[in-house]
């Protein structure tokens, strides 16, 4: 693996630390001592530097741990053996062309932003753990886990890099931010997350060629609609998960959705009891679930004759299936669970057309809040690789801002809701649009999407405290969020009500002053408020069902719902250049393309904003800290600039066009034709 992979770079070589000096001298003091120290460490194994490419070639293991003041490695380096730089706590960045043909250990870089912005390959196993300050595998560059990948307690971690794959067995654990997973991924053998607090659900498009485990990951709540997998499912311990997708049932091999296999007598609900199992030949059905004899002997026969079983842990909501218990020769129940497929994971498949957006959406929702959207328009080959059912999920938020029935508009431009009780008709329709409200914000966070900001401060705190609420109800009470609406829409008691109001809006009604006021309200005017309650109670519940769940902190809620306070620094942060032929022949140009962009994007005004990212991503405001990536290419028609790519958030450039305009200075028609010449909608991948 050695000579013949490197004889071809050698015919123009010098010893390294001859043509690392200006590397070393870039720096002084501490800094430039672990330099010379690791420019030594490669010098020892015979490191040779190919003059004409620069790259730094090691046939052995590299050791370059404990260089505490290193801040970055050399620009490009091939490493025939294990490289490990455990303890390199100022470490910035990794080089731009970094190849390990043996194994990497990357533990305690505390400075480490991103493993790597250019190109990563690792033919062994790799290792990363505990860098403190990692926030992606990469922003926009190239990973190849070759062996295993094992990344663990990096506290900061909250995407993983669209562009990575691996060959080997890629896990994730103790990575509590980690939120986002690309839409695609292919895992040649096990895919497992443990301990990712955050993860809510992982991409559509996955094949995984062993074990696919999701473990204690206290939010995680959807499965993907599709996905290939070789192997068994472990997703235990998982609170939040309640519907799981019609392939989950016809896997093959056993299912783990439990704590453990089996549970003791002590820890199961109290209706369930020991002498009742007995007595009913060692099953048992509840009753107010609707299962009969023959609905359990059908049950069991269906998983019995496929050799399978299926396992869940007690704390599953009971509206969606139907459970038994089997007590076994040794004291233990066994629990599984009949999935009510109607409520069950599944595709939607929503065909729309320009505008009817919101109607075509709620059709499918109200059949299903939890099911995946599916977005194409009539007349429109887009195919929906992400972005359109996020355009589809915007514009339906634009048309409900549009209902004065259900909001009405602040002299400051936000929205608040618009209660209206003056007739009981006029009370039931403001009800049901908050239902349909609560159902496409519910799409609108699971998407990313975000409102922009488009709520007064106070309709986003009242929806946040309203989901805080739920969450209490869900553990202290056996009452369900209906239970609490009709109380709130039906009780004569105005104590009772005051308190529920209290309850629900809490922030609202903390003041001392503003509570007296409400207690002071007759009868009637006391319902304005009872019924805006209950419509923040319907809407949270809509979001919890749509797979919401909510962060113990209003600010963190408010980033993900309203969007960031600064929409331009995020797609600056976002922008990544991707190489492609043309690079090679102007690296200038490339630079340049990101310079302009840059700045465009922090000249865009507010509307603009809405433009472009409606173009790049699908959504006019976006909470993805996800890669947008510039490339140039060949266009047909020099006339054009641009062509974006939602689904695959991508800008393609006129590479020629480009050129030309850098070349006669004028990047005042480059801003104007890249923050108002919009590609058009409905782009799909």
């Amino acid at each position: 693996m050695n000579a013949p992979a490197l004889t071809r770079f050698l015919y123009n070589r010098a010893p390294v630390p001859e043509l690392l000096g200006s590397w070393i001298n870039a720096v002084n003091g501490p800094e430039r001592a672990d330099r010379m120290e690791a420019v030594d460490r490669l010098h020892a194994q015979g490191a040779l530097l190919a003059a004409g490419d620069q790259v730094v070639f090691v046939n052995g293991n590299v050791d370059l741990s404990n260089l505490i003041h290193l801040t970055e490695l050399p620009p490009k380096l091939h490493i025939s053996g294990n490289l490990d730089i455990t303890g390199c706590r100022s470490l910035l960045s990794f080089p731009q062309m970094l190849y390990i043909q043996g194994s990497l250990t990357v533990k305690g870089c505390h400075a480490l932003d991103e493993l790597s912005s250019g190109q990563l390959n690792v033919s062994g196993n790799t290792y990363i753990s505990e860098c403190n300050n990692m926030k992606a595998l990469s922003h926009g560059g190239i990973i190849a886990f070759n062996g295993n990948a094992f990344i663990e307690r990096c506290p900061e971690l909250r995407s993983i890099a669209a562009t990575a794959t691996c060959q080997g067995s890629l896990s994730f654990s103790y990575c509590p931010e980690l939120k986002e997973t690309p839409l695609s991924m292919v895992v040649d053998h096990d895919l497992s997350f443990h301990e990712c607090a955050k993860l809510i659900r992982i991409g559509e498009n996955y094949s995984v060629g062993g074990d696919l485990s999701i473990t204690s990951c206290s939010q995680y709540a959807v499965l993907p609609q599709a996905i290939h997998l070789g192997g068994e499912l472990d997703i235990s311990n998982n609170p939040c998960l309640i519907t799981f997708p019609n392939w989950v049932l016809n896997l093959p091999s056993l299912i783990n959705v439990a704590s453990t296999h089996t549970a003791p007598i002590g820890e199961l609900p109290s209706q369930i009891q020991p002498s009742t199992l007995l007595n009913s030949s060692n099953n048992y059905a509840y009753e107010q679930y609707g299962m009969d004899d023959q609905d359990l002997a059908s049950f069991a026969d269906t998983f019995n004759s496929n050799n399978r079983n299926l396992n869940i842990a007690s704390e599953l909501q009971p509206e969606l299936a139907h459970i038994y218990g089997d007590l076994d020769a040794d004291g233990d129940i066994n629990i599984d669970i009949d999935i009510d497929m109607d409520m069950a994971d599944s595709t939607l498949q929503v065909e729309t057309t320009p505008g009817n957006e919101l109607q075509d959406l709620l059709v499918a929702l109200k059949q299903n809040p939890l099911g995946s959207l599916n977005v194409t328009y009539k007349g429109n080959k887009a195919i929906d690789g992400g972005a359109v059912r996020k355009q589809a999920v915007d514009f339906a938020l634009q048309q409900l801002f549009a209902d004065d029935s259900l909001v009405v508009k602040h002299s400051n431009g936000q929205y608040m809701l618009n209660v209206d009780t003056t007739s009981l008709v006029k009370k039931r329709e403001f009800l049901d649009k908050a239902h349909e409200l609560g159902l496409i914000l519910g799409q609108m966070v699971v998407l990313q999407n975000a409102t922009g900001h488009g709520f007064r401060p106070e309709v986003d705190r009242n929806i946040f405290d309203a989901l805080q609420f739920l969450n209490k109800i869900a553990i202290n009470s056996s009452k369900t969020a209906h239970d609490y609406v009709l109380e709130l829409a039906e009780s004569p008691d105005e104590k009772r009500l005051v308190k529920l109001v209290k309850e629900v809006m809490k922030t609202q009604f903390k003041d001392k002053t503003q509570l007296d006021y409400l207690k002071s309200l007759p009868f009637d005017d006391l319902e304005d408020y009872t019924a805006e309650a209950a419509a923040y109670l319907i809407i949270a519940n809509e979001m919890q069902m749509s797979g919401v769940f909510v962060p113990d902190d209003f600010d963190e809620f408010k980033d993900t719902f309203a969007g960031p306070s600064d929409p331009n620094a995020l797609m600056i942060e976002n922008l990544k250049y991707v190489p492609t032929r043309y690079s090679d022949k102007n690296t200038r140009l490339a630079n340049k393309l990101v310079e302009w962009v840059t700045q465009a994007v922090n000249d865009a005004s507010k509307d603009q904003m809405k433009r472009l990212n409606l173009d790049l991503t699908g959504a006019s405001f976006t909470t993805e800290k996800l890669p947008i990536y510039l490339q140039f290419s060949a266009f047909n028609d020099n006339r054009f600039l641009f062509n974006s790519h939602s689904c695959s958030r991508e800008l393609d450039v006129n590479y020629t066009r480009f050129k030309q305009l850098v070349d006669q200075s004028r990047f005042d028609i480059f801003k104007y034709d890249f923050l108002n010449a919009g590609g058009g909608t409905f782009n799909g991948s």
